[in-house]
């Protein structure tokens, strides 16, 4: 407590002079309002603590509450597959909801050691998902551009742009590492 009255009197010249005009002059009419300044000065002191720690439990909490979700629910599929430099989750091979498609595709019949003889080549061409070859066959054997194989496989341009030129960059990476 003489630590927080020795704040309250080094505050404000005024405080320090009120509480020498009761001690020296025995001024009974100042005490009140002294009092009052000192309940004042506590009270800010006390609603600044419980602020500043109301403030630091909620972040702890949040912190604790935003940790236990991220533990339980991981974004396995978003991470960066270090060997090819892009998401898990466009390694996994797609499943035709159009059977009849799926049947009458040409594609599927498709093999890409009829047009390529170099095998270094056609063993980085192996190692790309289903749909990556898919998109590399429909974009430079048949000729067609991004916005019809969008419109084919029920996807975004940008989605085929992205996944042909992530093939294009993981066939370069296992031609390099050859």
């Amino acid at each position: 407590m003489n630590k927080l009255a020795e704040k309250f009197f080094y505050e404000k010249d005024e405080n320090r002079d009120l509480y020498n005009k009761v001690i020296t002059n025995n001024d009974r009419k100042s005490l009140p309002i002294l009092e009052e300044k000192f309940f004042n000065y506590l009270f800010k002191i006390y609603l600044t603590s419980y602020i500043n720690k109301s403030i630091t439990y909620t972040a702890l909490n949040f912190k604790k509450k935003y940790n236990l979700l991220n533990l339980r629910e991981l974004p396995i599929l978003n991470i960066s597959d270090e060997d090819f430099n892009e998401e898990k989750i466009n390694n996994i091979p797609d499943i035709p909801l159009d059977y009849v498609e799926e049947i009458c595709n040409i594609y599927d019949n498709f093999d890409f050691r009829q047009i390529i003889s170099d095998e270094k080549l056609l063993s980085a061409i192996d190692m790309l998902s289903n749909r990556q070859k898919k998109i590399l066959y429909m974009y430079y054997v048949q000729e067609k551009e991004e916005w019809e194989i969008a419109v084919q496989l029920n996807i975004t341009r940008q989605s085929v742009n992205k996944t042909r030129n992530r093939a294009i960059s993981r066939i370069k990476f296992q031609l390099g590492r050859d």
